[in-house]
């Protein structure tokens, strides 16, 4: 079983817009989030993110429920980087516009652990895996749980909008608009205490 099938992790997917707009197309690479607003890729040795790419940060639970939700993250700045021992093994490194909600803190470590990781592996990525920081996604088949979130995508737009007319006055005051409400939402404006 890998982690894209275990509960509780988290499916993070660098993504180009402009190849398509699911998540199965857009998919460039596996990667992970190493903060609230941070993720890091191990790029390919083919794929060169140029100008022309509209790139974005896929985050989803690996064993969504019910209400989790599959973000689309923009980029605010990549940085590609490598190794002088091994120049091709590249990462991208992404500063995100916002959080994610399914961020884990990362262990803490020293820049001398850091250091000596990066030494012993003479790569980034592997350097980061040997550290804990990211799992080891390089392998991982990643389109299954891809077109599950494309499934998922689907069933959540098709719920997002509610609508119920002709209702009579009292179910309308008393529900969303009211903190006491029988229609399974929170209330949209807050309690009045009298």
């Amino acid at each position: 079983m890998s982690y894209l099938d275990e509960p509780g992790g988290v499916l993070v997917s660098l993504q180009d817009r402009a190849r398509g707009d699911d998540a199965l197309s857009g998919h460039l690479v596996l990667g992970a989030l190493i903060g609230p607003d941070r993720a890091l890729f191990a790029l390919p040795v083919d794929l060169d993110l140029t100008d022309d790419a509209r790139l974005e940060i896929l985050v989803a639970p690996t064993a969504p429920h019910d209400q989790d939700l599959v973000e689309h993250l923009a980029p605010t700045a990549v940085l590609v980087r490598s190794l002088d021992a091994s120049p091709d093994r590249r990462v991208a490194l992404v500063t995100l516009a916002h959080g994610s909600r399914y961020t884990a803190v990362p262990p803490s470590v020293s820049m001398d652990r850091v250091l000596g990781a990066l030494e012993r592996s003479g790569d980034i990525w592997q350097g980061a895996v040997d550290l804990g920081l990211v799992p080891d996604v390089l392998d991982l088949d990643a389109m299954p749980s891809l077109a599950r979130l494309v499934d998922i995508e689907l069933l959540q737009r098709a719920r997002l909008v509610s609508v119920l007319l002709g209702r009579a006055a009292r179910e309308i005051a008393s529900c969303p608009f009211s903190p006491r409400t029988d229609c399974l939402q929170a209330p949209f404006l807050p309690a009045v205490r009298r």
